[in-house]
């Protein structure tokens, strides 16, 4: 058996997603809009591994609803219609969007123009947004989502680390072992202080081999989310991706 050098903590790195290009806005809306936010795994199924930072990603949502009003929607489908389901959707993006901002300082002053509609459409974004059912969802959905993103980078990393320490052929009870997979779970104690009551099961885990449940226990404390809710969403999102990406 080999006591492999330690692998480094858990490093996830930023994608910067301005580097993928948005081929087809309206599909990208579409993934958006449709809980859970599948968006994200496209995302990260385009560019590769790596966390997408809050940042960026509001960055290509504003770009999205720019290229579809942009593009014209096809019948039902309008611009307003974009306008209101981009306030509707995203509310606290409105006043970041630039493109936006300077529809409306087109002024118009036609009964019925352009910077009527628009202004009709916010309205009735920010009034659908207003019951706080769709926002609070999105935001629900987003922090699941991230997380079962985070998760899975998680799971790789630990699963990794397994391999390189050759845990699954280890004498658990070997102490130089003990003092790694104690030695581990501290790395995740001292960056998630909210992991401390939990460092005794996460070490039993680890102790297991059991790489999945130890990244479900890290992440649900990390993001602050049930582990059974963090399980249903990885089922969702897994079923989900399958279904739509082909994998």
């Amino acid at each position: 058996m080999s006591h492999g050098k330690p692998s480094h903590p858990v490093e996830v790195r930023l994608s910067d997603l301005s580097s993928l290009p948005i081929e087809d806005p309206f599909k990208e809306k579409c993934l958006l809009e449709e809980p859970p936010n599948l968006l994200l795994i496209y995302l990260m199924k385009k560019g590769g591994s790596g966390r997408i930072s809050a940042q960026s990603f509001d960055a290509r949502v504003i770009e999205i609803y720019r290229l579809c009003y942009e593009k014209d929607p096809k019948p039902p489908k309008t611009r307003e219609t974009v306008v209101r389901d981009f306030a509707a959707h995203f509310p606290h993006l409105i006043f970041q969007s630039s493109w936006l901002r300077d529809l409306i300082h087109q002024w118009d002053v036609t009964p019925h123009g352009q910077t009527s509609r628009i202004l009709r459409a916010l309205a009735n974004g920010f009034r659908q947004a207003a019951t706080l059912t769709a926002y609070k969802r999105r935001v629900k959905d987003r922090t699941l989502d991230l997380a079962h993103l985070w998760r899975a980078q998680i799971q790789r990393n630990l699963s990794d680390w397994i391999d390189v320490l050759d845990l699954k052929n280890a004498d658990m009870n070997d102490r130089l072992i003990t003092k790694q997979v104690t030695a581990k779970a501290g790395e995740f104690v001292k960056n998630n202080p909210h992991l401390k009551r939990h460092e005794t099961r996460l070490i039993e885990l680890l102790r297991e081999r059991n790489a999945y449940d130890a990244s479900i226990l890290i992440t649900a404390k990390l993001f602050t989310v049930s582990q059974r809710q963090l399980q249903r969403s990885n089922k969702t999102l897994s079923a989900r991706s399958r279904s739509m990406f082909g994998n």
